[in-house]
């Protein structure tokens, strides 16, 4: 990409500026900046940054003259990171403009270092910038490594062109900037690189190929970015690397590729039409051969452009605007929000993606949380991932994840994924060419009985107890039509037993008899309460000083005979505290799950359930209780 240079054109009118703004730097007119402060995610154009921080811009480290909104000039001849972003923003499509946004950073460093500011471009949480090249995942991982910066203000692609479309320093710019509800501080920030440039990663490209493609008409053109062999992640014999295109929807509703751009600094390049960005991992030997032109980058929703061994992920937001029939995250078409309605949670959140890995002629394709999909959630499939997902690495209440197995060399399956890709969402049952179906579906209590129609006790009585936040479902939609279930609910603070719940139910929603099971998870680390469990339920002295030196989590699995057991060793025990949890409201015994859902409850806590156990062995004869510790 060439890089036309900007100089200072304005920089006495700007010094005008600032003087009378630093003259008017009174208590009313900070006021005004914070009432226009940027929230800290968005897609805001105000900003909060504080006039009083610019100044006047000259040569930094030997880079080009600081300017700034107010005053750069996109057509002269020199260079700045500012005149960079400008040049990035007249090149993007408009659809790449509209999703991305200028941020501009202040330099904390004193002295000359920190006379001028820089900028950026956000897409989304993508970071890049236009005047190293180099791309970032996030602005937390650009400012650890640039932790000279702190973001101050935003600016909107669509408003950054209308900004540069004007003469610098005119009025018809100030008044584009005021609509812009930008402060009086970030029109007259100064901005400048504050570090040397390293050309040839600037370079916005290298090799550039026009590769021909068995699925569509015309070549694709694919440039390979000049910073790609710093950009990739090579591990284990495979290459992970980005991908952004431009891309067009035929009639017959395929996407087809029409510009690509691989590596780190992919989004310096697209220049027109609808746009996707994913990433892509295949093995060396492929990647060799995109470098030199021989294959295409693979395509996400082209079976014949994945290479044996490779593994494509994009998220489902990328799909919209490319086409009308293929919208996977929204739309009577969806398959992962549509079911449960959980739209606004998983967009606002970490959003959803769909992973396509191929082995041989066997494609599998996951579609769910990107947070599970980046965690090979699609390799761990099954009763250990449901029990995985119950953990605190995710906020999502709510979410389906689907996933799939088409064999190509069937004509079924490969007309399946066919179907797929043209938006018509994943199977759910296996067939010709289709396997290993699985739906999968977390949600919160609220949602479980009235979207699954299921009477899951002793669940429903936590209504009454204050607690549904902290209850999870999920149910796994087995092919043949059954459904398995696994529940977690807590209590008060983290302080009491975890109760876990499994049960299978038939096509008809019902129980199946003898499927379901109960267990409690004590997550405590007092040591004295861990030997207190594990002795009461084994009677073996080593396993519980064992169990002193272990912070692991302690499963206590209670079947309906092991609470009637128990009940029995309490007898008329009034000293028991354990009694009250395993009796029924009346008096009589308590049921299997009202008991285990009385001692989840608990008498205090964990530790306090953990050492009344002990009590009761010691206070009834010294034999274990039954139940089984793990």
């Amino acid at each position: 990409m060439s890089m036309r240079g900007l100089g200072d054109g304005g920089a006495a009118h700007v010094r005008r500026r600032q003087a009378e703004a630093t003259q008017r730097g009174t208590a009313e007119t900070r006021q005004d900046d914070a009432s226009a402060a940027r929230p800290a995610r968005g897609f805001s154009s105000t900003s909060s940054f504080d006039n009083k921080a610019t100044k006047p811009g000259g040569r930094l480290d030997g880079q080009a003259p600081a300017s700034s909104l107010l005053t750069e000039n996109s057509k002269d001849a020199t260079v700045n990171c500012l005149d960079r972003a400008a040049d990035w923003v007249s090149k993007a499509s408009p659809e790449l403009r509209g999703r991305s946004e200028l941020v501009f950073l202040e330099d904390t460093r004193g002295g000359a270092e920190g006379q001028a500011g820089h900028v950026v471009v956000r897409q989304g949480e993508r970071v890049f910038d236009p005047s190293s090249g180099k791309s970032y995942s996030d602005m937390q991982t650009y400012l650890k490594e640039q932790s000279q910066y702190q973001e101050v203000g935003a600016l909107s692609g669509n408003t950054a062109a209308k900004v540069f479309a004007t003469e610098p320093g005119s009025a018809e710019r100030a008044q584009v900037l005021a609509q812009a509800k930008l402060s009086p501080g970030l029109q007259q920030m100064m901005l400048a690189d504050s570090t040397p440039i390293d050309a040839a990663v600037a370079s916005s490209s290298g090799p550039v190929h026009n590769v021909s493609v068995p699925y569509q008409q015309g070549p694709v053109t694919v440039e390979i970015s000049s910073s790609l062999s710093k950009d990739v992640k090579r591990e284990d014999g495979y290459v992970t690397f980005n991908v952004e295109a431009e891309v067009a929807a035929t009639v017959t509703g395929e996407v087809e590729l029409k510009l690509a751009r691989v590596g780190a600094s992919a989004s310096v390049g697209v220049t027109g039409g609808a746009t996707m960005s994913y990433e892509v991992k295949m093995k060396e030997e492929d990647f060799a051969k995109l470098e030199r032109g021989e294959i295409p980058p693979p395509h996400p929703l082209r079976e014949e452009s994945i290479p044996d061994g490779a593994t494509i992920e994009v998220e489902t937001g990328q799909f919209a605007g490319v086409t009308s029939t293929l919208e996977l995250s929204s739309g009577k078409n969806s398959k992962v929000d549509g079911a449960l309605g959980t739209t606004s949670t998983e967009t606002a959140g970490t959003g959803t993606s769909i992973e396509v890995s191929r082995t041989g002629d066997l494609l599998t394709v996951t579609e769910g949380p990107t947070e599970f999909i980046n965690q090979d959630a699609a390799l761990t499939l099954g009763n250990d991932w449901v029990s995985a997902s119950f953990g605190s690495s995710t906020s999502l209440k709510e979410y389906s994840l689907r996933s799939a197995q088409f064999d190509l060399s069937n004509d079924s399956g490969k007309a399946a994924y066919e179907s797929f890709s043209k938006g018509n969402g994943m199977p759910e049952k296996d067939g010709p060419g289709v396997s290993n179906t699985l739906r999968q579906d977390k949600l919160s209590w609220e949602g479980a009985f009235s979207k699954f129609s299921l009477t899951v006790e002793p669940f429903p009585s936590f209504e009454s107890e204050g607690v549904k936040d902290a209850t999870e479902f999920v149910v796994t939609h087995n092919s043949d039509g059954t459904k398995t279930l696994t529940a977690s609910a807590s209590f008060g603070d983290g302080d009491h037993p975890e109760l876990n719940y499994t049960a299978k139910y038939d096509q008809d929603g019902k129980l199946v008899p003898g499927s379901d099971s109960m267990s409690l998870v004590f997550d405590t680390t007092d040591d004295s309460a861990r030997e207190c469990l594990v002795r009461a339920f084994t009677g073996d002295a080593a396993l519980a000083a064992a169990a002193r030196e272990n912070d692991n989590p302690l499963t206590l699995k209670l079947s309906a005979s092991d609470i009637q057991a128990i009940q029995s060793r309490t007898g008329n025990d009034s000293s028991s505290k354990l009694g009250s949890l395993l009796q029924g409201y009346d008096g009589s015994p308590a049921s299997h799950s009202l008991a285990m859902l009385n001692l989840a409850r608990g008498i205090g806590g964990e530790v306090d359930v953990a050492k009344e156990f002990w009590n009761l062995v010691t206070t009834s004869g010294g034999s274990p209780l039954s139940g089984t510790v793990v």
